[in-house]
């Protein structure tokens, strides 16, 4: 859970920005990483925070 955010979830996301795709939100980074292996290189992993159920997505940072 997302402490400073209620209803959302903290963790490492794989998306991919252009055209916009959050594949999945994954608690450890290692299980990011899997699946931005098996998935490709236009992807990549972002901490930050989901609304749950959907594909609405925010982190900091540049």
């Amino acid at each position: 859970m997302d402490p400073i955010n209620p209803g959302r979830i903290r963790g490492w996301a794989v998306l991919r920005r252009n055209p916009w795709h959050l594949q999945g939100l994954y608690e450890e980074s290692l299980q990011a990483e899997e699946i931005l292996q098996a998935i490709g290189a236009d992807y990549e992993i972002i901490y930050g925070s989901n609304q749950y159920g959907s594909d609405d997505f925010f982190w900091s940072g540049t």
